[in-house]
């Protein structure tokens, strides 16, 4: 179960990194001045989430003393 969480996590990571450059690219029929604000926020947000997400799981693999 723990393995589908992770794959999970990780596809969803994968997902918003996917919607914020096609967002930044326009593939998404939005006005200019909401593209790169909006592109930025999904990129942020997906790197912030990779982060958090690789800190969990090492803190979980490390062995407790």
């Amino acid at each position: 179960m723990k393995k589908l969480l992770k794959i999970l996590d990780y596809f969803l990571i994968l997902i918003l990194f996917l919607v914020g450059i096609l967002v930044f690219l326009g593939g998404f029929n939005l006005q200019e001045n909401l593209r790169l604000p909006l592109g930025a926020l999904f990129l942020f947000y997906g790197g912030l989430r990779f982060i958090l997400i690789q800190r969990k799981y090492r803190r979980e693999d490390r062995p407790k003393q």
